[in-house]
């Protein structure tokens, strides 16, 4: 039987937090998102298309069904939306609250895995430090953590949903059923039913991780878990069951059963083997994978700890349910993240003597990346690298070997120092990749020009077709009004320019410059993503 251990108040909870680690986090949160944000544009198609939704659904003025190029857009519900929405309510349409929506949560995210780690191992204050920057210092989550998806918010409401679960379990009061209830059900509203993957998962090994508390009660416990799942359905079905109903059979076919249910059976897209995230895991999870301190305590976990066992419950068995879904993207694995890095912060508290050796994983990873960021602008040989990648200055290479040197002679004496520059190096690698990598990409991949050159003509009442699947990625950018018109391919075009002869045709094309009709004319091009983009038009006009 697990122990239980001596309770601290509720209250004290954040105090229990040191101040330190609220400003630290903060801090490098907030370095992170500043120099992302100047560094890049809104990358398309994923953030372009988030924030363009939510512009025609700031247009229409229909807060129930979302809508891409006119059409009513069934891949991922509102909430998202809805707080770009609320933001352009105060702050008036702009960029920068959109690409601060989802950093907010992420910050969120981070404070409630302190949270967490003080309410599963009250009598451990360094875990609160530890865990939270653990997942900051984690590469996919630092990479993911400033980009404009819906994941940041599912992570939250998880870590939410959870710790009242815990609470829970051990006998904190039926009132937590309502927070559970309403934060699984906004979970839904933020990228569907995905978040109850992790719920279940501990809900269902509670009187593994909880057997002391759970003992003569577990029926109402369950009872409990059964009513907030009602609850979660109630709050997500309260604007399903509206935007079906406005929005059409297709789309109501499309949210209640398409992207969910069938996309658990048979994804249509990112299909990879059960195993693929195991091989990824340990890159994703990098610098503590490759941290000797990590590996040196992992051992010397005590199973017979409730908190281990209540991370272990959330991980493992939501880590399979993941693998055996068909479609598999990395950044499907976040909500799991704050999971390793409690179980993560517990381990390493196992052992508060770090070895000399312990950074010099890091050290070589960061020298390996300085010296390929010198290298590879250099090499001339037929390789092939995109043009702007030549342009990147060596500058940002030297001061990365620099840090790499200075990292492996550091001393460290406290292993609280060693988490602490495990996440200062990570932080500090993407900001120096954004600045003297990323920056030099921008050109390639920003469609702000193109969009207001797009609106220019919607300006002047010529309509606008666009060649292949159009995902949005104009409209906000622009500012546009009206919906393209998608064609098929370019050999539709004269057809379609018959019909408007004053309209203009987006295009992307792999090899530039190339043949045109002499029925067209090429009013506008850009290199776009390894390609062109072109805007054609009748050479009659």
């Amino acid at each position: 039987m697990t122990e239980p251990r001596q309770e601290k108040p509720e209250a004290h909870l954040i105090n229990n937090i040191p101040q330190k680690t609220w400003i630290s986090l903060t801090c490098l949160w907030l370095v992170l998102w500043a120099c992302v944000t100047i560094s890049r544009p809104l990358l398309p198609i994923d953030e372009t298309r988030c924030v363009s939704v939510a512009w025609e659904m700031w247009q229409s003025g229909n807060l129930l069904v979302p809508h891409l190029n006119g059409m009513p857009y069934s891949h991922k519900p509102p909430f998202l939306f809805w707080m770009i929405l609320a933001g352009w309510k105060i702050f008036g349409v702009n960029e920068w609250w959109p690409r601060l929506v989802p950093p907010l949560f992420g910050l969120g995210c981070l404070f409630l895995t302190s949270l967490f780690a003080c309410r599963l191992w009250p009598d451990k204050r360094d875990t609160a430090f530890f865990a939270s920057h653990i997942l900051l210092g984690s590469t996919l989550w630092t990479l993911f953590t400033t980009v404009v998806m819906y994941d940041m918010l599912i992570v939250f409401f998880v870590l939410i949903s959870l710790l009242c679960l815990y609470n829970f379990a051990r006998g904190k009061g039926f009132i937590l059923l309502l927070p559970i209830g309403i934060s699984l059900g906004l979970g839904i509203l933020s990228k569907g039913p995905v978040i109850l993957l992790s719920f279940i998962s501990a809900a269902v090994f509670a009187p593994w991780w909880e057997e002391s508390h759970l003992s003569g009660r577990r029926i109402k416990f369950y009872g409990g878990v059964v009513f907030s799942l009602f609850l979660a359905a109630a709050v997500s079905l309260s604007w399903a069951l509206s935007a079906a109903q406005s929005g059409g059979s297709e789309y109501a076919k499309a949210i209640l059963w398409s992207q969910t249910a069938s996309r658990v059976v048979q994804s249509f897209a990112h299909q990879q083997p059960w195993w693929w995230y195991f091989i990824v895991l340990p890159a994703l999870l990098f610098p503590w994978t490759a941290n000797p301190a990590f590996w040196r305590n992992i051992l010397k976990l005590d199973l017979r700890d409730s908190g281990i066992r209540f991370c272990i419950s959330w991980l493992v068995p939501t880590l399979i349910a993941f693998s055996l879904i068909s479609g598999k993207q990395v950044y499907y694995l976040l909500p799991l993240f704050p999971a390793f890095a409690l179980l993560s912060a517990r381990i390493l508290t196992a052992d508060q003597c770090p070895r000399r050796f312990d950074l010099l994983p890091l050290a070589f990873f960061i020298m390996i990346l300085g010296i390929l960021m010198i290298v590879i602008p250099t090499i001339q040989l037929g390789i092939a690298f995109p043009s702007w990648v030549h342009r990147i200055s060596p500058v940002f290479g030297i001061i990365t070997v620099v840090a790499s040197i200075a990292t492996s002679l550091l001393t460290v004496r406290k292993i609280k120092n060693i988490v602490w520059f495990n996440t200062l190096s990570i932080v500090f690698l993407i900001v120096i990749i954004h600045i003297g990598v990323f920056s030099q990409a921008r050109p390639y991949y920003d469609l702000r020009p193109i969009a207001l050159f797009l609106k220019s003509i919607e300006n002047k009442g010529f309509p606008v077709a666009h060649v292949d699947t159009y995902y949005d990625q104009f409209h906000f950018l622009g500012r546009l009004d009206r919906p393209f018109e998608v064609i098929d391919d370019l050999g539709r075009a004269s057809a379609w320019l018959k019909d408007h002869p004053q309209g203009r045709i987006v295009v992307y094309m792999r090899k530039w410059p190339k043949p045109i009709s002499p029925e067209f004319k090429v009013e506008y091009s850009r290199p776009y993503m390894g390609k062109h983009l072109v805007v054609l038009r009748s050479s009659l006009i």
